[in-house]
């Protein structure tokens, strides 16, 4: 199945067929660890010997998975940039695509699933500055904005789950808008029920 796939795929001369071959690529891929996804599409890539046609599919191979809906899927993108695009193999047709996929890879690698989060200082609400995560308890980052639709619902729904949550934890509830007042409006209504759990309120609009 995989070579008549390498066969077919190589000799596809539409964009819209390429498409759709590839979206059946993606959707059997879905479930793979992403060890097995990148040796994969490494491999389509490579399979395609022109060079526009390379430029084309690791490109939407790019695209899908810097996109992708499914948490961690990003590594694979950025695995893509590492191998094909960093070093000038392959080229994006567009060059402001191919800065844009620089600055997502440069910092996107950083908030991919299992690395060390970098450690932040932000002023609470007495302007002091509070060094985040906590060693030893889990922390929760709740970063939101107060126009933010999401960011409501969320603001709803994250009280109840860390409510419910059995052992010690910091949530921090870190504001990136400007609106001071806005910014005091939403500490007052924004609270845990739960001992266990203690709420900080950070914002910092110089950082």
């Amino acid at each position: 199945l995989l070579a008549f796939f390498a066969q077919a795929f190589c000799h596809e001369e539409e964009v819209s067929a390429i498409d759709r071959l590839l979206d059946r690529y993606f959707a059997a891929l879905m479930l793979e660890p992403d060890s097995v996804k990148t040796a994969e599409l490494d491999w389509v890539i490579e399979s395609c010997t022109d060079s526009s046609l390379r430029s084309e599919v690791a490109s939407r191979i790019f695209r899908h998975y810097k996109d992708s809906p499914l948490m961690g899927e990003e590594s694979v993108a950025i695995h893509v940039w590492d191998r094909w695009y960093s070093d000038g193999t392959v080229l994006f047709a567009d060059e402001a695509e191919m800065y844009d996929a620089a600055v997502f890879a440069t910092f996107t690698r950083r908030s991919l699933l299992y690395m060390p989060a970098p450690r932040l200082s932000l002023r609470d609400r007495s302007g002091s500055l509070e060094s985040i995560p906590s060693e030893g308890v889990l922390n929760v980052l709740f970063f939101y904005d107060t126009s933010c639709p999401k960011c409501k619902a969320l603001s709803i729904l994250l009280p109840h789950v860390m409510g419910d949550y059995g052992s010690e934890a910091v949530l921090y509830a870190v504001y990136t808008g400007t609106d001071r007042e806005q910014w005091d409006a939403f500490t007052k209504d924004f609270k845990v029920f739960n001992r266990k759990v203690r709420v900080v309120h950070l914002w910092d609009p110089e950082a």
